[in-house]
């Protein structure tokens, strides 16, 4: 599946912002990490920014840092996954 927009949201406005997304079904951790993802967030994330994820399907979750964004590309990395 891809990224849903609407299930992205802050949770803080301090930098680095804290952002909380709950994964579509058939989305799980690693195609969530997986480059590019959150592209069509380049705008709003910024690198050290944190996105807490939800897999709900699986009953997963994992704690994601912003590593890169250049505007058209969006990395990012666990910090803890679970």
């Amino acid at each position: 599946m891809a990224y849903t927009q609407g299930n992205l949201h802050a949770v803080t406005q301090t930098v680095p912002r804290l952002y909380m997304y709950a994964a579509p079904s058939g989305d799980n951790i690693a195609a969530v990490k997986a480059n590019d993802y959150f592209l069509a967030e380049t705008d709003s994330l910024r690198v050290g920014d944190m996105i807490m994820v939800a897999d709900a399907a699986n009953g997963a979750g994992a704690v994601l840092t912003v590593a890169t964004n250049t505007g058209s590309a969006v990395t990012t990395a666990y910090l803890t996954n679970a």
